[in-house]
């Protein structure tokens, strides 16, 4: 396989295998050091400097703690496609996934993930693609939500990790958890796995 690379807008999209690959997300503060490595597999890497701008310190947090396959998930829409679960333009808007109804995410602030991709990330269509959520089930209650446009996905085809922070509290412990994904129905969209840390 002949492997291509392409930088776009301080993301540069490696292949990750014939159909999918990861955009990569670098992040530079205002004296051009690099401070933030995102790498679409599930790992951040952030850099610190002291004031001789001498990187003193690199922090790597996994963004899959724990993680589910979007195919193994339950599903109101969508097909098995490669590695994950998929709509496109042609199917309803409902949840391409949801659950998967955990008991054990610990007390504190959390951050769910969903690794994701489109066909299309540079029309001049900005169509909300995608709404994610934490919803604790056994309180019938949504604890965060963020939605998705065209323009964020960086690359075709290619995954990304997007974040949705939470708190989990005491009083949630126990409680059956989802991370959902509501699709609306503009776009091709490819989601690998949902998870949290």
């Amino acid at each position: 396989m002949k492997l291509r690379s392409i930088l776009i807008a301080g993301s540069l999209v490696l292949p990750t295998s014939l159909s999918a690959q990861s955009v990569i997300s670098y992040e530079y503060d205002a004296l051009g050091r690099l401070i933030a490595v995102s790498d679409g597999q599930g790992a951040n890497s952030r850099y610190n400097y002291d004031k001789a701008n001498n990187r003193t310190a690199v922090a790597v947090q996994k963004q899959f703690t724990a993680a589910w396959e979007a195919e193994a998930l339950p599903h109101l829409v969508g097909y098995a496609d490669g590695d994950g679960w998929a709509a496109n333009i042609n199917t309803s808007s409902s949840y391409l996934t949801y659950g998967p109804y955990t008991d054990s995410i610990p007390t504190g602030s959390r951050v769910a993930t969903w690794r994701m991709l489109v066909d299309v990330h540079n029309s001049a269509d900005n169509s909300r693609i995608v709404t994610v959520d934490v919803y604790d089930r056994t309180a019938n209650q949504v604890l965060a939500v963020r939605s998705i446009n065209r323009h964020e996905f960086l690359g075709k085809y290619s995954y990304q990790v997007f974040e949705l922070p939470f708190l989990m509290t005491s009083a949630r412990v126990g409680h059956r958890m989802e991370m959902r994904t509501f699709y609306h129905g503009y776009s091709y969209l490819r989601v690998d796995k949902i998870g949290y840390y």
